[in-house]
């Protein structure tokens, strides 16, 4: 149990380097170590997480599925939030994904032969697997209103106080 904590730690770390690389910011080693000083909130977010995909799944398969793509982006809200409260960050992935949900499943979808690559050649998840983290962070930044690497559209909703950018 223990060790699952560790390495769901380090992956939140992995992750906040991924979104690191997706907005062409310096990353140090030490990054993604950066995840333990909310490690109890991130320990717990995917706990309630887990239960409530579980919970979806249990009912039928598809509605769990449904909820898995609503709470897709949980992990890079933690990341940009650590102070956000628990519900409130699975709030905001799931408004966030509100109409996105076929598309981040096409999305998805788009990686099924770098999966079957790693599948065959276990070695080249070495490759594959970064590739396509900084894929779903750019996701995660296309949601935002960002567009590739961290240039904010023009006209676009600020998320935290609702007033347009012209940057």
């Amino acid at each position: 149990m223990v060790y699952n904590i560790f390495v769901s730690i380090i992956n939140i770390g992995y992750c906040r380097v991924c979104l690191m690389t997706a907005r062409e910011e310096q990353i140090a080693f030490r990054d993604i170590f950066e995840a333990f000083g909310f490690w109890v909130k991130a320990v717990l977010l995917m706990l309630v997480q887990g239960i409530i995909i579980m919970l979806g799944t249990l009912c039928f398969v598809v509605p769990g599925i449904i909820l898995s793509f609503s709470y897709s982006q949980t992990t890079f809200v933690l990341i940009d939030n650590p102070d956000m409260g628990i519900f409130e960050i699975l709030r905001r992935s799931r408004k966030m994904m509100d109409g996105h949900k076929i598309e981040f499943f096409v999305f998805d979808i788009s990686y099924i032969l770098w999966n079957m690559l790693t599948a065959v050649i276990g070695v080249a998840a070495v490759f594959v697997l970064p590739y396509m983290n900084v894929g779903r962070a750019l996701y995660y930044e296309h949601l935002c209103g960002y567009q590739r690497f961290g240039f904010r559209q023009q006209n676009t909703p600020d998320a935290d106080n609702g007033t347009d950018t012209n940057e």
